[in-house]
């Protein structure tokens, strides 16, 4: 009998971060800063110039009918949408939902258990 070729347990997985540089990357000069502005400005991109003024980058795709789509990190979002999914998993645990428990260390083991089974049954 053949294997899926959706089983995880059958090919190699690289990492999420392989080949890529790890750490913070080198802060923009003050040139650069005033370049990008200036670029913005002209291009009468608000949204972005806003963002860029308070150092955000943004990380979830515009939609689709935008007439200019901005840049965005893949890999970021990527990130993004696994942590937003296991808190979605966690919220069906009643008593994690509904927090049951009145001590916050109570609560925090009881996530704990929780996102630990949750990744057990998601390697399995």
């Amino acid at each position: 009998m053949g294997h899926s070729h959706f089983d995880d347990a059958n090919r190699e997985r690289a990492a999420w971060n392989a080949g890529k540089k790890v750490g913070t990357k080198r802060p923009f000069t003050q040139k650069q800063i005033w370049a990008i502005r200036f670029f913005l400005d002209r291009e009468r991109r608000i949204r972005d110039r806003a963002l860029t003024d308070k150092g955000i980058t943004p990380c979830i795709p515009s939609s689709r009918s935008r007439k200019i789509p901005f840049v965005y990190d893949k890999d970021i979002y990527r990130q993004r949408h696994r942590v937003e999914n296991l808190f979605a998993k966690l919220k069906d645990w009643r008593r994690i939902a509904t927090r049951y428990d009145r001590c916050a260390h109570t609560f925090f083991s009881a996530i704990c258990i929780a996102a630990t089974i949750i990744f057990w049954i998601n390697e399995s």
